[in-house]
């Protein structure tokens, strides 16, 4: 099946889901072009990039069953092109096993990304399935327990095949001061492919052949370059690199920095907990705090992410690295529908055993392991056109801006970015 095939399956499915439905189906359309100014290795640099998003969801059978399906094209800023196209869609049945009390919800999805020739080594292919039991004993608190199954493929990149498990569990409770309480706990294994010796791929853009565009020795949706809105996130996705060549071998030595011959898992272990409280009409403050822990194998590569690209869930690895983010979020509504919301965020993130490299591109002399530390700032507003005029359509400006602070021991992942983000969204 060729690309373009692959690419025409959710478009179907997305002509399928329309007519299938006798209610209207939710759609989303968003457009957004930013102008990103980022210093990085004492080089600045400026460039406009542009984001597209299209999204169509039905519900039928009384909204027991869904479908969707959705498009993505967007790029990244980084030398060279970063473009990437990516198609996905699938769908979930509800099986009421109490009423009003208790749900089975069970489904899957694809995905297909094909990028840009500065990436085209990282295209992708990906599939999961997942079952979740929620149970709600009243009104104020819910739980829910659950259980998903991923795989994805590289075309170029066969070492980081992989099969992944995940289990979580959640709660919610709803307190008298309008306090929201949430806490999960997940555990998450992955069985890569793994090499009979350890392979990288080489960058042609900041590190020298010698070294390797994707670091030896470590390691679910797609987060855009630029988002709109929200950041229009989609399942199994995939983030950037810096830059792919040819493949090469590196000295097998690097197996003590935890490559291994043959396939490997990777385990972890995630804490995740929020506190909202509303403090008005319309107004809200939250609280989110994350905690990554990884065990066992490592992955058998990490593939350099490019500016303002972390944390996505795949090329990111999260198994390569343990974790500590922390965020607070301030929103308020106005009365004219117009909503601004605050972000402030900190992270925290040592690498297993992928190590940091010097500035001459080599790694370096005393052997440090990675260790990333990013601080990140959003303002964003986003501002309804004609409200009285679109019926059911809905249609918004949205103006966002961010500032992300990336610092690391590794010379090639430290940079400031400062970006302004204008767009139009809409939807149904």
């Amino acid at each position: 099946m060729t690309a373009c095939q692959r690419l025409a399956l959710p478009a179907l499915l997305l002509v399928v889901t329309a007519a299938l439905a006798n209610a209207q189906p939710v759609v989303n359309l968003s457009v957004g072009q930013a102008l990103d100014a980022w210093s990085a290795a004492g080089d600045d640099s400026s460039e406009h990039r542009t984001a597209l998003a299209a999204s169509i969801e039905q519900a039928f059978a009384d909204a027991r069953g869904r479908v969707w399906a959705g498009s993505e094209l967007f790029t990244y800023s980084s030398p060279g092109d970063w473009t990437s196209l990516q198609a996905a869609g699938g769908g979930s049945w509800k099986f009421v096993l109490s009423k009003d009390r208790a749900a089975l919800y069970a489904g899957g999805s694809g995905l297909v990304r094909r990028n840009g020739d500065a990436w085209t080594a990282a295209n992708v292919t990906a599939g999961n399935a997942f079952a979740n039991i929620a149970w709600t004993p009243r009104a104020t608190a819910s739980l829910r327990a659950g259980y998903g199954l991923d795989a994805r493929r590289f075309d170029d990149l066969a070492s980081l095949d992989h099969v992944q498990h995940t289990a979580f569990v959640s709660g919610l409770v709803n307190l008298p001061s309008r306090t929201t309480l949430i806490g999960e706990v997940t555990l998450g294994a992955k069985r890569y492919q793994g090499v009979d010796e350890a392979a990288v791929v080489v960058s042609d853009g900041l590190l020298p052949a010698t070294a390797g565009g994707i670091q030896a020795g470590a390691g679910n949706g797609m987060t855009t370059g630029i988002g709109i809105g929200a950041g229009g996130t989609t399942g199994n996705g995939a983030s950037g690199s810096q830059g792919f060549g040819g493949s090469t071998s590196v000295p097998t030595h690097l197996s003590a920095l935890g490559v291994v011959s043959g396939p490997v898992t990777a385990r972890l272990f995630t804490a995740y907990g929020r506190v909202a409280q509303s403090l008005a009409m319309r107004t809200s403050l939250a609280l989110d705090v994350m905690h990554r822990a990884t065990f066992g194998g490592v992955p058998p590569a990490v593939i350099t992410t490019p500016v303002e690209l972390f944390e996505d869930g795949l090329y990111d690895d999260p198994f390569a690295s343990d974790a500590t983010d922390a965020r607070l979020t301030f929103k308020h509504i106005f009365a004219n529908r117009i909503d601004v919301q605050v972000m402030g965020a900190r992270l925290d993130k040592p690498f297993r055993m992928t190590p940091a490299y010097a500035d001459d591109g080599y790694f370096r002399l005393d052997g440090a392991m990675r260790h990333d530390r990013v601080s990140r700032l959003q303002v964003a507003t986003s501002l309804p056109v004609a409200p009285s005029r679109t019926g059911d359509w809905t249609v918004s400006l949205v103006v966002r801006g961010d500032y992300v602070k990336h610092d690391s021991n590794d010379a090639f992942a430290q940079y400031t970015s400062r970006a302004v983000t204008v767009g139009l969204a809409v939807g149904r």
